[in-house]
């Protein structure tokens, strides 16, 4: 992916689809991306709509989230 790509999947994908399945015009949203270098300024795409705003997590905390979300899958498999 590249900074292009990802700018269309936001503009044309993600923003219309949350948008299709809200009920109240007037909320707010929020995104939050991991740090990756494809990924266009936060400044860049909070211009694009005033509904939606994205934030970055800081960098090297993407591995820790992901270190935290198999704890929670490996508990929920083990309740199954």
């Amino acid at each position: 992916m590249d900074r292009n790509v990802f700018i269309d999947w936001y503009k044309n994908v993600f923003i219309p689809s949350v948008k299709k399945r809200n009920l109240d015009p007037e909320e707010k949203f929020i995104l939050i991306l991991d740090n990756a270098p494809a990924h266009p300024s936060s400044t860049e795409l909070n211009e694009i709509d005033p509904q939606f705003f994205v934030v970055y997590l800081a960098p090297n905390v993407t591995s820790l989230i992901q270190l935290m979300y198999q704890g929670v899958i490996s508990h929920g498999n083990d309740a199954i």
